[in-house]
């Protein structure tokens, strides 16, 4: 039905029901929208979309609504479900037409909205207009909840529409500023997690309870808000932040609905008719996203989990639910016992692991886009990167970074400008830690500081499946019973309901371990700088100092912030300075030895090699890699140690001693071993270098990236000296910082840092053979 004639098939209705309208202006709205409470949820009447032969139009009489008509197929007769269905539609619109109308073209029947009594006038002049509108205004609000709900029942599409606004509002309300972690969403950064949404999708489709676990800061919120936003076309979520009721799930329900939709309906018919109407639902599978949640916390929460398991099946109804995974050890295993609890039984399980590696190129990709920053090569062996807490938390620091000035061009033809960042987690990234991500929460930096206090004074394992658990687990793990005999039993609680803390069990006894071990490092820095600076003897500090900084996750970048905070004691840092100097790794040969490499996974046996002799271990690295984090800050030289090296500050000294060292050094990731990631390496003249196309994979490089930019000119001399004195894998190093310092926009300093990377690249050239290159 074109314009035209839709608009004489109006008009004939109108001058056979209404012969005279006392010369008032009519005008109709084609487009009828409809407002379910807050929303408009629903648009009708377009005229190029003729649905089920039928038309809706809002006639209205000088600006006033007076009349909804709906227009049926010619001759298919008035049925008595197509006057509910307008009396529905009209009682729904706002203001409210006085009349509402059923025509096919022949025959045309007219009701009064407000008792749905058949009207037999002719006429609507002003003032019956006036009348009937009055009686409108007089509709009782549970007619309109009637309305609502014989609306909804019939049309399941726009149950679709109101759970999609909801659910956004409730998304909207979680997000803001990425530096801002008081809220789980950033508006400018997120980590793609499309592959674990597309799992919770699918496994929606086979179970009816599905749980997605992971640690706090994971991500939880942001993989359930993707999954949200991916427009199913069988599944339409609503997302409840659990973490904010001081209720149930079908209490929110109830108060949200009675608020948005329904008068004079109250809580518990809102209830009934809410958990009917979801289950009951024909089209796309409602899904209830319970988010935020702590056993616990909410008992009511936990009431109603109770009550909709026990209701199972739940019919086209779906739940999501987050938690800690060791939330959803308590919640699916019968205390004292290897059965499962009826959620155990129900619930299928999606673990939220650290980024795969297209999750990390894609989070990569969004923090280039929103923030204009990237990481140097490199970032790709950091497995802590693979956290998102730890990207959104480099997206806050590049945030309100100076632009670059506008008339500045890339170095090279084909390249764009962005910020780049360390690949190496840095004392920076730790410190940073803190104070996002405890922010005001004093109570529980108190709690973490008396957690690393409690690291230190509980003894260290001393048999050897416990040394070996320790470090399996990247040294955030300590035993049960001994956190219980040194935290009081309310911060071991608190912790452990935060999911700060997680207990583990090993063949070699009960754990507990530090779920973010970023924040525990942090911790641990206060209270061993404390520790340190009160040490008067310089050999008892330097003892304490090693071996309190190895205690934790992220020792060496710990052992450089304690040394950095103790920069006031000046007798102490550089005695220590100089001992760390002194202090260099140890190469072992592993011939006749049986060796196990120690993995997330636990301890595995490794293979001798048919060339047993040349296998080896390098134990004592912490002093080299401490130095390595250190010499990353600007330091002012104290006397002449080393007059070989002709240098005007310690952090030459520092590069030319560890930069010099003949073997990978990088603190080692306990990572499960189908996550472990190869790092490419040339064998030429008798050495074993990094591939420079692996970017920065050892601190030392960074370090000597950072000062490079700091003092070109004395890495300059640095270099030439390295050359001179014929220390290969210096030069290499430093021909890696050259070659990525010579892209940045200061002319000046890139071309310095080329002419440093030509003069390690023509000492490697005449020195040894090309595939060493």
């Amino acid at each position: 039905m074109n314009e035209a004639t839709f608009e004489s098939t109006l008009h004939a209705v109108l001058d056979q029901a209404l012969s005279t309208f006392a010369g008032a202006r009519i005008t109709h709205q084609t487009n009828l929208t409809l407002r379910l409470g807050h929303y408009s949820v629903v648009t009708k009447g377009d005229l190029k979309k003729k649905a089920q032969g039928r038309l809706d139009v809002l006639v209205k009489v000088d600006e006033k609504p007076a009349l909804l008509l709906e227009l049926k197929a010619p001759g298919r007769g008035i049925l008595s479900e197509d006057v509910e269905q307008a009396r529905s539609y009209a009682r729904l619109l706002n203001p409210m037409p006085p009349l509402f109308g059923v025509s096919d073209g022949q025959a045309t029947r007219f009701f009064r909205t407000f008792d749905s009594t058949e009207w037999q006038g002719t006429t609507l002049d002003e003032q019956q207009l006036q009348g009937l509108l009055d009686d409108a205004l007089a509709c009782a609000a549970a007619d309109h909840d009637n309305a609502v709900r014989s609306l909804l029942g019939r049309k399941p599409s726009l149950w679709v529409q109101v759970l999609r606004r909801e659910t956004e509002a409730a998304l909207a309300a979680l997000e803001g500023d990425v530096a801002d972690f008081s809220r789980p969403l950033a508006t400018s950064f997120s980590a793609p997690r499309a592959a674990v949404a597309d799992r919770l999708q699918a496994a929606l489709e086979e179970k009816e309870v599905v749980v997605l676990t992971g640690p706090p800061l994971s991500g939880k919120t942001n993989v359930l808000a993707e999954m949200c936003r991916l427009q199913h076309a069988n599944l339409v979520p609503l997302y409840i932040d659990a973490g904010a009721l001081s209720h149930g799930v079908w209490q929110h329900l109830s108060n949200l609905f009675s608020l948005r939709l329904l008068r004079a309906t109250s809580a518990e018919d809102a209830r009934q008719w809410i958990w009917g109407s979801l289950r009951d639902l024909s089209g796309p599978r409602p899904v209830l996203v319970i988010d935020g949640w702590q056993p616990g916390v909410n008992d009511k929460v936990r009431a109603d989990l109770d009550e909709i398991v026990g209701r199972l099946p739940l019919g086209g109804l779906r739940i999501v639910l987050a938690l800690d995974d060791s939330d959803f050890e308590i919640l699916t295993r019968v205390p004292g016992r290897t059965t499962k609890t009826a959620l155990g039984r129900a619930a299928k399980q999606i673990r939220l692991n650290l980024l795969a590696d297209t999750e990390f190129e894609e989070a990569i990709g969004v923090l280039h886009e929103k923030h204009g920053a990237s990481f140097y090569a490199g970032a790709q062996h950091n497995r802590e990167l693979r956290s998102p807490r730890l990207l959104r938390l480099h997206a806050a620091l590049t945030t309100g970074r100076n632009e670059a000035p506008a008339d500045l061009e890339p170095p090279r033809p084909g390249m764009s400008m962005t910020t780049l960042l360390p690949p190496i987690t840095s004392v920076g990234i730790v410190t940073a830690a803190w104070e996002y991500f405890t922010s005001d929460n004093q109570e529980l930096r108190a709690d973490l500081a008396r957690m690393a206090t409690a690291w230190l004074t509980v003894p260290p394992p001393v048999d050897a499946e416990s040394a070996i658990a320790f470090e399996q687990l990247g040294r955030c793990a300590l035993s049960l019973d001994a956190l219980e005999q040194a935290l009081s039993g309310e911060r071991l609680r608190r912790l452990r309901q935060q999911g700060y803390l997680r207990p583990l069990e090993l063949p070699s006894g009960q754990f507990m371990v530090m779920r973010l071990p970023e924040l525990l490092a942090a911790a641990a820095i206060a209270v061993i700088t404390k520790r340190f600076v009160a040490e008067p003897d310089l050999a008892a500090a330097y003892t304490l100092f090693l071996r309190e900084t190895q205690r934790f996750p992220l020792a060496d970048v710990i052992g450089a912030a304690v040394l950095l905070r103790s920069a006031e004691s000046v007798r102490l840092v550089n005695g220590v300075l100089m001992r760390l100097l002194d202090d260099e790794p140890i190469v072992t040969s592993l011939t006749g030895k049986s060796v196990a490499l120690v993995t997330g996974e636990g301890a595995h046996s490794l293979p001798r090699s048919e060339d047993d002799e040349n296998q080896q271990t390098f134990a004592n690295l912490h002093p080299a890699l401490v130095l390595s984090h250190l010499s990353a800050f600007p330091m002012m030289r104290d006397g002449d140690r080393d007059q070989t090296v002709e240098a005007r500050s310690p952090n030459a000294l520092i590069i030319a001693k560890v930069g010099s060292f003949p073997h990978l050094l990088r603190r080692i990731d306990t990572v499960p071993v189908r996550e472990m990631r190869p790092i490419m390496v040339h064998h030429g003249g008798g050495l074993t270098v990094v591939c420079h196309n692996e970017g920065i994979v050892e601190p030392i490089v960074q370090s000597m990236l950072f000062h490079l930019m700091r003092e070109p000119d004395e890495t300059a001399e640095l270099a030439q000296w390295a050359v001179k004195s014929d220390r290969p894998h210096l030069v290499w190093r430093l021909r890696i910082a050259a070659s990525l310092a010579s892209t940045v926009t200061d002319r000046q300093l890139a071309a310095k840092a080329t002419e440093i990377d030509r003069l390690c690249l023509q000492y490697w050239s005449e020195r040894f053979d090309r595939d060493a290159h």
